[in-house]
C-alpha cells in the first residue's frame, strides 16, 4: 500500500506516439559493462537481456563468476563439479579420482542391501503365506501333509 494513498499501479500499452519514438530508440544491453556489444531498439531489449551471452553465472562447482557464453565450457572441465558414475551411481567430484574398483566395491555394497531387502521380503511373503495356510487349515479341517 503506498503511503501517498496512490491509486494502484495499472500496467497498460504505450500509448502509439510514445510507442513509436521509443522503437526508435537503440538503447545499449544492460549487460555492455561485461562486454556485451549490443544496442537494440526498445521492443527487442528485454527479450535480448534475458537470453544475453554476456550475464554472468555462478559455477556450480567452484563457485566462480563467469559470462554465461563461457559457463558450460568451464563446467565441463571444472574440477570441483560434481559427477556420477555411470556404472555405480555414486556421486563424486570430477578431481576426486574414481577408479573401476570402486565401482566394483560399490556395486559389491549395493548388490549386498539389495540382498538382505530380498530376504527380508521374502520372510514376510514366508510368513504371510503360512498364516493364510493355517486360516484355511482351520476353515476345512485340513491336517498338515
Amino acid at each position: 500500500m503506498c503511503p501517498f494513498q496512490c491509486q494502484p499501479f495499472k500496467q497498460r500499452r504505450c500509448p502509439p506516439v510514445i510507442a513509436d519514438m521509443l522503437s526508435k530508440l537503440k538503447i545499449e544491453c544492460f549487460y555492455k559493462q561485461n562486454g556485451c556489444p549490443e544496442e537494440l531498439n526498445y521492443e527487442a531489449l528485454e527479450q535480448h537481456e534475458l537470453d544475453c551471452q554476456y550475464q554472468l553465472k555462478q559455477c556450480r562447482g567452484c563457485n566462480q563468476v563467469l559470462l554465461r557464453k563461457e559457463i558450460e565450457e568451464h563446467e565441463n572441465i571444472c574440477d570441483f563439479i560434481q559427477i556420477q558414475c555411470q556404472l555405480c551411481g555414486v556421486t563424486h567430484q570430477r578431481q576426486t579420482p574414481h577408479q573401476q574398483i570402486d565401482c566394483l566395491l560399490n556395486r559389491q555394497i549395493h548388490l549386498e542391501d539389495r540382498v538382505k531387502q530380498l530376504e527380508k521380503e521374502n520372510k514376510s511373503l514366508k510368513d504371510e503365506n503360512a498364516f493364510i495356510m493355517k486360516i484355511f487349515q482351520t476353515k476345512f479341517g485340513i491336517q498338515n501333509p
